[in-house]
């Protein structure tokens, strides 16, 4: 077993273990985090012209961000979401939403995806902010996700 493949393995470990008080108390820290340093409405705005941001559906416990999800569909920011358009190249594309209960359904590896995304695609060039989830990150922003590689290809 490989160095990234043992810290993945630990650090999936424990956040199995996570109660769902602890997942949600976390989650709302990072998401209020985000909105508080203006980190996205800073830079991500209509008025910026900068206004398409891939955003993510958790599972496995990641940090839940739907609320800032939410927030920015409301506040007329365009959200995209990934899904993966061919699993066997293990490559993902991002398609527009306009609803997390209206857009979205069950998708590989019980991940919520875009309905009808083929209609709805843009290409990853033309994104302006790529919010990504993973396993774990270090200070320098190294991450280790799932091994997948749909995003490292993304």
């Amino acid at each position: 077993m490989s160095l990234k493949d043992d810290i993945r393995k630990r650090i999936l470990e424990k956040r199995f273990n996570l109660s769902a008080s602890e997942i949600e108390r976390s989650s709302r820290i990072i998401v209020n985090k985000l909105q508080d340093d203006r980190l996205i409405s800073k830079y991500i705005t209509p008025n910026t012209g900068y206004k398409k941001i891939l955003a993510y559906s958790p599972a496995n416990k990641e940090v839940d961000i739907n609320s800032l999800v939410s927030n920015c569909l409301e506040s007329g920011i365009d959200v995209y979401m990934p899904f993966i358009s061919n699993m066997k190249q293990r490559e993902m594309r991002a398609a527009q939403i306009f609803s997390l209960e209206a857009d979205m359904q069950l998708g590989k590896f019980g991940i919520s995806e875009p309905i009808k995304a083929q209609e709805r695609m843009l290409q990853e060039q033309d994104l302006d902010m790529v919010l990504v989830p993973g396993v774990v990150f270090d200070t320098r922003l190294n991450r280790i996700g799932y091994g997948g590689g749909f995003y490292d290809r993304f």
